[in-house]
């Protein structure tokens, strides 16, 4: 457990602290982004909250989160008035 903490501590003080790293990392935000953009993804990103909606208990809370995720992923790719337009709202669901 301790080695990991050390490995996981220097390699966010490696993504962090270097040039590198801060290159690595804008990768791969772009690269969340347009994986994020795709409506595949997002066709299943909306099954998946629909499933957590319907079939898990407690789901909606789990459902809405889900949402309020996409909504925070829509709002940094979209102008600021589409993002909030896309903010859900919370309703509650029968067990």
């Amino acid at each position: 457990m301790r080695a990991r903490t050390v490995l996981l501590t220097g390699a966010v003080g490696y993504l962090v602290g270097t040039r590198r790293g801060r290159e690595l990392l804008g990768k791969a935000k772009t690269a969340a982004q347009d994986a994020w953009a795709k409506p595949g993804v997002r066709s299943g990103a909306t099954k998946a909250a629909d499933f957590a909606r319907h079939r898990i208990p407690a789901g909606g809370f789990v459902a809405d989160a889900v949402h309020r995720a996409a909504a925070k992923a829509d709002a940094s790719t979209a102008s600021p008035q589409a993002a909030s337009s896309t903010e859900p709202t919370a309703t509650p669901h029968a067990s």
